[in-house]
């Protein structure tokens, strides 16, 4: 929370995204795959690195490996 916020309320969708979903008529995931190769083609046009990409899929991978393997040893 922040800004002295006590309680959780809805945030609004950005117009940029709110634009891209009802003009496509994309489900949720295409939007997102939408949205990856946006952030990959910008970062290729501005010479960055801020999209994700395979090394932080693997990352992330391994760590819901981890926590299913720690969670089986409390549920089992």
């Amino acid at each position: 929370m922040r800004d002295g916020a006590t309680t959780f309320a809805p945030l609004p969708i950005p117009d940029q995204y709110a634009a891209l979903g009802s003009r496509a008529g994309l489900d949720v995931s295409s939007l997102d795959t939408a949205y990856l190769y946006s952030a990959y083609a910008r970062d290729r046009v501005n010479g960055t690195t801020e999209a994700s990409n395979f090394h932080d899929a693997v990352t992330l991978h391994q760590m819901i490996d981890q926590v299913t393997e720690s969670s089986t040893m409390f549920f089992s």
